[in-house]
């Protein structure tokens, strides 16, 4: 009896043995690297605003001058735009500034105005982006700003940012100095400029 056990725990050492030595001379495999297991992500995943896509937007905005006095207009703004880089864009934009509905004999637009802008994303941090933007453009309003003029030239510069609220749609605000020219550019004879600033809200479509 005690020789069976003799050899049954002899044997029992040995395949333990036998076992430890296969798995000390296995090859051992390291654990993947994180980015092994990530897909590369598209363009639209690297940047929000991908070279050959489109923007449109809506939004309401405001311009107020601050020199030689103070004055408002309250416009609707509707814009769009071509992204001829990653985060850079050509814009054109259009807005119209609802005049007085309860006199008859007013003009239901008071005025409107039209600019050509250039758009550069510089910064990005998780969806929030900051723009500045610039560019010409002219507006027409009747007896506002004192610039001596109906239509006035308008040279805009200014900054904003967009908020990134779903896959292509970002809450956009911004503020841009004004310059109103009076309708020259080159000349003050018989006119004066006006300093104001534009600012609005808008909601954004890239795609």
């Amino acid at each position: 009896m005690i020789r069976y056990l003799s050899a049954a725990l002899f044997v029992s050492v040995l395949g333990i043995t036998s076992y430890q030595s296969r798995a000390q001379d296995a090859p051992t495999t390291e654990p993947a690297p994180y980015w092994a297991n990530q897909q590369i992500p598209g363009p639209r995943a690297e940047t929000p605003f991908p070279q050959g896509s489109f923007d449109l937007w809506a939004g309401a905005a405001g311009l107020t001058t601050f020199q030689p006095q103070t004055e408002s207009l309250g416009f609707l703004t509707l814009g769009g735009g071509y992204f001829v880089l990653d985060r850079l864009s050509v814009n054109f934009e259009i807005g119209l500034a609802p005049g007085t509905l309860d006199d008859s004999c007013a003009d239901p637009i008071r005025a409107f105005e039209g600019q050509f802008l250039a758009r550069w994303h510089f910064l990005r941090s998780g969806r929030v982006s900051l723009f500045a933007e610039g560019g010409v453009g002219g507006l027409h309003a009747e007896h506002f700003g004192h610039t001596g003029s109906d239509d006035d030239l308008m040279l805009t510069g200014g900054f904003g940012a967009a908020f990134r609220v779903s896959r292509n749609i970002h809450l956009t605000l911004g503020a841009r100095y004004t310059r109103l020219t009076g309708g020259d550019l080159f000349s003050d004879q018989g006119r004066h400029h006006a300093d104001a600033i534009n600012y609005g809200i808008g909601l954004m479509i890239v795609k």
